[in-house]
């Protein structure tokens, strides 16, 4: 079967006999990438604001040896039912710019709005 006719064949459900299903997905976990080495701050300020639990960490092992400030290769956060990956910039990327966007929705927004209006927090 040439390349071109993969769509068709999927579309009508031929070629193994079987109706061709359709992959699904069940979650979306959104990956924000912090201009480096902001992550860390980044995790904390969401564990702090919005009560993200941490759920893995792991560090770009160069740097860790090296003693630098260890870059966060990643790390995977839970928002109640949601989550979200972050990481800090890689320096081979070279990229000049990004732009992340994040929306949470929370069922009140009296927690979030009381830690960040903390004198302790800073954004």
């Amino acid at each position: 079967m040439s390349q071109e006719n993969v769509p068709a064949v999927a579309e009508n459900g031929k070629g193994n006999g079987a109706a061709a299903k359709l992959p699904t997905f069940s979650t979306l976990k959104p990956h924000l990438i912090v201009e480096a080495p902001h992550a860390a701050d980044a995790i904390s300020f969401y564990k702090r604001v919005f009560g993200a639990e941490e759920i893995a960490k792991s560090h770009h092992p160069k740097r860790k040896a090296d003693q630098e400030l260890p870059l966060i290769l990643h790390a995977h956060l839970k928002f109640g039912s949601a989550e979200v990956m972050v990481c800090d910039e890689a320096e081979e990327a070279g990229a000049e710019y990004a732009f992340n966007s994040l929306a949470l929705f929370v069922s009140s927004v009296f927690r979030p709005f009381l830690s960040i209006s903390s004198p302790s927090i800073s954004i």
